[in-house]
């Protein structure tokens, strides 16, 4: 599903599949990807064995909200615990950006605390190995 942030085209991908976060061991690392640029963000998420491939699956994830040719970066993997990403703009400014955090309320408030509107995320948990 996609998802528009904002009234000046901020595309944000955010797809079903990378909103579950497993906690067997093909999904033991877990990876955030962005793209900011151009008056837009765009976020993604995901998942792998391994932390290449959960950082594969994040900006794979973070480039179906984008327009062919924006790169798309993994910005935080992890192991252990959670991490949410929450991206916004500020429509008077012309400006967007994320926030990262352990929790979507704690990604969501940074985000909005940064004077960003409409901070929406995802992210999820992964167990420790």
């Amino acid at each position: 599903m996609l998802r528009i942030l904002i009234s000046f085209i901020v595309i944000v991908g955010c797809s079903a599949a990378s909103r579950v976060w497993a906690q067997d061991s093909d999904r033991a690392w877990g990876a955030l990807a962005v793209y900011e640029g151009d008056g837009a963000v765009a976020y993604g998420s995901g998942y792998g064995a391994t932390q290449t491939a959960a950082s594969s699956a994040a900006v794979a994830d973070c480039l179906e909200g984008v327009t062919p040719g924006h790169p798309c970066r993994a910005v935080r993997t992890f192991n252990k615990g959670c991490a949410y990403i929450a991206a916004g703009c500020n429509e008077a400014t012309r400006r967007c950006g994320y926030s990262i955090a352990p929790t979507q309320a704690g990604a969501q408030s940074q985000c909005t605390r940064q004077g960003f509107s409409n901070c929406e995320g995802e992210g999820g948990c992964v167990s420790s190995h």
